[in-house]
């Protein structure tokens, strides 16, 4: 009986939840078919082959593959739907105290985010892009929480972020530089962020080192050999290609000493595709992914290690860190391209989903008709007005609510961490950044329902009504 009584008390927030990761999924629902992109293909065979691919972890394509049932991909966008709904819920729930403007808010968030931002899509598409924004509202929950929370949401938020890395790498630096610096600001006593105790740091901290023994002994499982990441030094190497510092470094040192073996590469790097030109790219003159042997990982630590190249490399990170932060308009080519016949995406769902290949035959996206042009001009907005209630806020009330003023920086450094790893690690892509955009607009109702302006808000609302009634 009691078990009955509190699942009743719950039942309102349970259905919201739920209401709203369906909502989340509606422009999959208008694509008649979960958008597809070229990497899901290798994520769908990963998972059903159980193989390890060379250039990124299994963890997603074993996701895909326990949350379709082995049945529908509709399944999955489902799962992922209603687990950023729980995130958006648990993270207001973590943050407004007033306990009777929180369902406003979370009804409110999930409005605006389904209607006005890039979010939809992310949770709509077999890709991992939507465990980012998920294990960076997790972590501020298990960080910076100022209202109680039970066991159990502590439980499923720390079970978030480790699987969150598990499916993609990149969120576990992210997380790293994000505890990183809550523990730099707590160590410096930073006002705003003295509430953070030292035992959560602490304790987000002991997440990190669960993912990489659960990461590794998932490899160990399917590849007989206990890993993490094995392809790391080629990822670099084509970063540093593209952004013209392996030209820069090879130019001076190859005329010294011509020891590296890219040396004889040094005037055709120039617009080369490192990663996937399999006729010009030495990658696969040279054993490619599997037997490459560290090669290039030699010449990128010394790129790392030499004195003469940090000022260079610290100039081309901000740089590429700042312009892929405001890199996040909405487009279908960066978002979700059109995947033909032969892809790999499309090779995938006809080998494992069958009996949903006449849905993806018949969808907007494969029709290449599927655009977001209003989306994006929905966000762009979104993202003005919610930048401006911030800033009023933090010109006219963050000596009244200093607990919030941590949250806004937390969130905004999190949202350049992303940008960081992204774009100073990787190259300068839309869909990096649309994937945590969200998050200022979210945030922005957290600082209105907090500071009671959400509140009035509310209640003229209802006068209105009322008169109107």
């Amino acid at each position: 009986m009691h078990f009955l009584r509190k699942l009743r008390h719950h039942l309102p927030d349970i259905a919201l939840i739920i209401l709203g990761g369906i909502a989340l999924c509606w422009i999959a629902f208008k694509n008649r078919y979960p958008l597809v992109y070229p990497d899901t293909g290798t994520y769908l065979y990963s998972g059903w082959d159980k193989y390890v691919p060379t250039d990124r972890p299994i963890g997603y394509g074993l996701f895909l593959k326990a949350t379709s049932l082995r049945e529908s991909l509709w399944f999955t966008i489902l799962f992922q739907g209603i687990m950023t709904s729980y995130a958006v819920w648990l993270f207001i729930r973590s943050f407004v105290s007033r306990i009777g403007i929180r369902r406003f808010a979370f009804v409110a968030s999930m409005g605006l985010l389904c209607f006005a931002t890039g979010l939809p899509i992310k949770t709509g598409i077999i890709l991992p892009d939507i465990f980012t924004p998920v294990a960076l509202l997790f972590g501020a929950v298990l960080l910076l929480r100022t209202q109680e929370i039970s066991r159990v949401h502590l439980i499923i938020a720390s079970v978030g972020i480790v699987t969150a890395c598990c499916v993609h790498y990149s969120n576990a630096y992210i997380f790293l530089l994000v505890l990183v610096f809550a523990a730099l600001l707590k160590w410096r006593k930073w006002v705003s962020f003295n509430f953070i105790a030292w035992k959560r740091i602490l304790f987000c901290a002991a997440l990190l080192p669960v993912w990489w023994l659960t990461a590794g002994l998932i490899n160990y499982s399917y590849a007989d050999k206990f890993f993490v990441s094995r392809n790391g030094d080629i990822f670099l190497a084509g970063h540093f290609i593209h952004d013209g510092t392996m030209r820069k470094f090879l130019c001076i040192e190859c005329e010294k000493n011509p020891r590296y073996i890219m040396c004889e590469y040094k005037d055709s790097l120039a617009g080369l595709d490192f990663l996937w030109d399999y006729n010009r790219s030495p990658l696969y003159k040279y054993g490619g992914w599997d037997n490459s042997k560290g090669v290039f990982g030699v010449v990128c630590k010394d790129i790392i290690t030499t004195p003469k190249m940090w000022t260079w490399l610290a100039h081309r990170a901000l740089g590429q860190s700042a312009e892929q932060f405001f890199s996040f308009q909405l487009n279908g080519w960066f978002e979700s391209p059109r995947c033909d016949e032969w892809s790999p995406a499309t090779t995938g769902v006809k080998k494992f989903y069958a009996n949903e290949i006449n849905q993806y035959g018949y969808s907007e996206q494969f029709n290449s008709v599927l655009l977001y042009e209003d989306q994006n001009r929905r966000q762009n907005w979104l993202l003005f007005f919610s930048g401006a209630a911030i800033t009023l806020f933090l010109f006219g009330y963050r000596k009244e609510f200093p607990r919030i003023v941590q949250l806004i920086v937390f969130t905004l450094f999190a949202m350049y961490c992303n940008a960081f790893i992204c774009g100073a690690i990787s190259i300068i892509n839309p869909r990096y950044q649309s994937r945590v955009i969200w998050l200022l607009p979210l945030l922005a109702i957290v600082v209105l329902a907090e500071s009671g302006i959400l509140t009035a808000i509310g209640n003229r609302l209802k006068s209105g009504i009322a008169k109107y009634k």
